[in-house]
């Protein structure tokens, strides 16, 4: 092997590393595949965030105290619902990726965000009390993943389908593997080890 190739291969390998570093620092690493779709740690953590914000200042609005969610089996707790959340919402995408195409899925799950959003200025106040999101974060991460549900649980109630049955059968048969620690995988749903 001639310099010139060592120094080539030496550079690429460097320029591997750093990115993984990067990008493991920022959290784009896998947390769960579902059916050969990714999971990140960043989605994870972003859908934590608004949870753990919401139920915060839920509590807080009625007089519960919002300290219960900082034990550490309120935080396992919540952590293991959003992580069976997502794997969820994949379900559904790839369901509905199979029956509709892309730009058309779009344009359904948008629609149905509009409808919600019809009054943007009492709305953007009050998800910014409640979910600490604007209003453009809330649609990502609250409002299209819940579209999807209703696209598909409206498609199947056309066609005679209950949807939570189809959910349930779609977990079982569900290619799941967790790869975060202190959860696992039964079959149906993501459990704490």
């Amino acid at each position: 092997m001639s310099f010139r190739t060592s120094l080539i291969s030496f550079g690429v390998m460097m320029a591997i590393g750093v990115s993984g570093y990067a990008l493991s620092v920022n959290g784009w690493y896998p947390v769960a595949v579902v059916n050969w779709h990714v999971i990140s740690q960043y989605t994870l953590e972003q859908n934590l965030s608004t949870a753990y914000v919401y139920y915060h200042n839920a509590l807080a609005l009625s007089g519960g105290d919002p300290a219960t969610l900082d034990t550490p089996a309120a935080a396992a707790n919540l952590r293991r619902a959003v992580l069976d959340d997502a794997i969820s919402e994949e379900l559904i995408r790839d369901e509905l990726a199979r029956e509709m195409s892309a730009g058309d899925l779009q344009t359904v799950a948008e629609k149905k965000v509009d409808q919600v959003l019809q009054d943007q200025s009492q709305v953007s106040e009050g998800v910014e009390k409640l979910y600490g999101l604007t209003l453009d974060q809330f649609k990502a991460r609250v409002l299209l993943p819940q579209a999807y549900q209703e696209v598909l649980s409206g498609r199947m109630l056309l066609q005679g389908q209950d949807f939570n049955t189809w959910l349930a059968q779609a977990r079982k048969s569900a290619g799941v593997i967790i790869l975060t620690p202190g959860f696992s995988w039964d079959g149906s749903g993501v459990t704490a080890k």
